[in-house]
């Protein structure tokens, strides 16, 4: 930014709270600009999750304030009536933070929803980014929009102002769409998109070669797919990096296997889903044909070039790195699901206390003990820390294995061909209805809730689970499909089953369905209790039947 972007740039940068050690910001907090002798000031500010959203390395010594106390400050500065620290008529902040949706009520307790709710009143307008989401609100006089993503719409705010008093009379905000489909009725008279914004002619050249090489280039097929690898999704369709992929556990694979070319002792790997930009679809998206995975596709899901690095952690720290998915409370999304290699399984509770959340974790099926040491392999932005994920930066032994993720990626193709998803969940959520602990009975119910039993992306979806105890099988249970939005929670099951006779001791209680996922954990049964004589013995007999005659609401059911 300091040495390459701005002596580029011919207009100010503003960030009113990036600040240094001594609490000073690093840039220019507004700047006021004369609009035909109209006073606008517009006043900068960032993301306070910049800490987890960039390498450490790159903001050491930067701290990230609060960006509504920022912002409101500079605005009361603005407006007080000292010529000497700078006036303006019209004050508009440029955040590059914004909604989670287009509704900014998905913003509340979030610093951006506090920016919006506590904005200074001489505040006219908040101009947003960050969430790539598309909204024009009117918040009481105070224009809050986004424009999206891709240059796709032009933000269009029109502020009037009573020259006389400086204060602004009228305002309207709208979103233009800058590339509307040959023929759009919503373009009067339609418009062609080769006609609407012509390039200018040296700037296109430079374009145009440079697509000729990249079409080239990214037509070269790496291997073949057999079905989507899609990332996972929320009810409206749009991305969900708080869901299980197909495609994040599938990249998690690739970059074990490639680690271990430079360290063999790497045993698991995670990938983090916002590292991930596209899907990976079967369907030919330039002529090369269905299930041809090309270089540009493979590029399009990982266009960061981060390279694979190898930690070593213990099994209670991979712990704290899957409790690191809940993210923080001013966190704008508030689940980041890890995808994981294959061979690694873990369970958690969705409702337990933060800390306690993970309650087993298996590495190619031995329980994972907390104090054992793994090599684990993510990529440089994770191992740095990145998106809240700080354990993964406190492993010994740290070594950069020197592949990026796409080489791994063409490399993996190369090496195998063909690739296929795996539709099994790799973690699984298990909420105890009953006491987990307890010693069951025969004819005692066993009771537990199930999520994050399927992908949200189109993938199969099983119909129900398997229950079995001891081996013998003891129920079923439907799978509910709902997607439930930002989360891992999408495919729900309640099951309930009773514990047979014949069982003693510590028996496993498996549950499964038909893409392979499989949770399993121990339940500790009773003993049977012999009757000590025949007439204790008939007794029981009649409590059994009795048991299977009369309904449970029956008032004196045994």
């Amino acid at each position: 930014m300091n040495d390459r972007i701005i002596p580029a740039s011919n207009w100010p940068y503003v960030a009113a709270n990036i600040l240094d050690a001594n609490g000073d910001p690093v840039y220019d907090p507004y700047k006021v600009i004369d609009v035909d002798g109209i006073a606008v000031g517009f006043i900068g500010a960032i993301t306070e999750e910049m800490p987890s959203l960039v390498s450490p390395a790159g903001i050491e010594g930067l701290t990230f304030s609060d960006m509504g106390a920022a912002v409101n400050s500079y605005a009361a500065q603005l407006s007080d009536g000292d010529d000497a620290n700078g006036e303006a008529d019209v004050i508009v902040v440029l955040v590059h933070d914004g909604a989670p949706t287009p509704d900014l009520a998905s913003a509340d307790g979030t610093p951006y929803g506090e920016l919006i709710a506590s904005a200074n009143d001489n505040i006219d307008a908040i101009i947003s980014g960050h969430t790539h989401q598309a909204y024009v609100h009117d918040v009481d006089g105070m224009w809050v929009t986004q424009t999206g993503s891709y240059g796709q719409n032009l933000g269009h705010l029109e502020l009037s102002v009573d020259r006389a008093t400086g204060d602004v009379i009228a305002a309207t905000a709208e979103n233009v769409d800058l590339v509307p489909v040959p023929g759009d009725p919503r373009a009067n008279p339609p418009i062609e998109r080769e006609t609407f914004c012509p390039g200018d002619p040296v700037v296109q050249k430079i374009v145009d070669e440079a697509v000729e090489v990249a079409n080239e280039l990214g037509a070269q097929p790496l291997g073949e797919i057999t079905a989507d690898f899609n990332r996972a999704r929320q009810s409206d369709g749009s991305e969900n990096r708080g869901g299980e992929s197909a495609l994040g556990n599938f990249v998690a694979d690739v970059q074990l296997w490639a680690a271990q070319r430079t360290n063999p002792a790497a045993q698991i790997a995670f990938m983090n889903p916002g590292g991930l930009r596209a899907d990976m679809t079967y369907a030919e998206s330039t002529g090369e044909g269905d299930g041809v995975l090309t270089f540009r596709e493979a590029a399009v899901v990982q266009p960061f070039a981060n390279t694979l690095v190898t930690t070593v952690l213990t099994g209670d720290q991979i712990a704290q790195v899957l409790e690191e998915q809940w993210q923080p409370d001013a966190a704008s999304r508030p689940f980041l699901k890890l995808g994981a290699s294959s061979g690694f399984r873990y369970t958690y509770d969705p409702d337990a206390d933060p800390g306690s959340r993970i309650l087993d974790m298996w590495l190619d099926g031995e329980r994972i003990d907390p104090a054992d040491t793994f090599t684990v392999v993510v990529n440089s932005f994770l191992a740095s820390g990145g998106d809240n994920f700080a354990t993964l930066a406190e492993g010994t032994g740290t070594q950069d294995s020197g592949q990026s993720d796409l080489t791994a990626m063409v490399d993996y193709m190369a090496a195998f061909g063909t690739a296929s998803p795996d539709y099994s969940q790799r973690a699984v959520g298990v909420n105890w209805v009953s006491d987990p602990a307890a010693e069951y009975a025969a004819g005692d119910e066993i009771a537990l809730d199930l999520s994050s039993l399927i992908f949200t992306a189109g993938e199969p979806v099983p119909a129900e689970v398997v229950v079995t105890l001891g081996g013998q099988q003891v129920g079923t249970a439907a799978i509910d499909p709902t997607i439930v939005d930002t989360t891992d929670e999408a495919g729900r099951a309640q099951v309930r089953v009773t514990v047979p006779e014949g069982l003693e001791g510590d028996v496993d209680l498996v549950i499964s369905d038909s893409n392979g996922t499989s949770v399993t954990t121990t339940v500790t049964v009773a003993a049977d209790e012999e009757p000590t004589n025949p007439i204790e013995a008939l007794l029981e007999w009649l409590k059994q039947l009795l048991k299977k005659l009369l309904p449970p609401w029956f008032p004196w059911w045994p």
